[in-house]
């Protein structure tokens, strides 16, 4: 059973067609915003947990906890940050791609000389 923060499904998608790109994006964009938002509530648990812990030196716990959570922090930001690509790659594509896009839609262009 996976879970709304399973990046196993990505690779699962086959690109035939713009769809599969488009499909294949909102996927990713939504795992990975799933997996920040989990990511981000480990490391607040994290640096809760630690600053419970007393220390015998002369910082404070809630110091070392949260030096000790940026890095699981970090992780959810990049996550955030995933997801933020993934949502632009859609927009990319149709703007890298239009002359071929536009070309297989086979548009009518009025010929002056054919009348109407």
């Amino acid at each position: 059973m996976g879970s709304d923060a399973d990046f196993t499904l990505l690779g699962d998608i086959e690109f035939e067609n713009a769809e599969a790109l488009f499909t294949w994006c909102e996927l990713g964009r939504r795992v990975a915003s799933n997996s920040g938002l989990i990511v981000m509530q480990g490391a607040f648990d994290i640096q809760q947990a630690l600053s419970t812990i007393p220390t015998m030196d002369r910082r404070p716990p809630h110091i070392r906890a949260r030096r000790v959570a940026r890095h699981a922090r970090r992780a959810g930001e990049l996550l955030h940050a995933t997801q933020a690509s993934f949502a632009k790659v859609p927009r990319a594509f149709l703007s890298e791609y239009q002359d071929v896009i536009g070309a297989k839609r086979q548009r009518k262009v009025f010929d002056i000389n054919k009348g109407i």
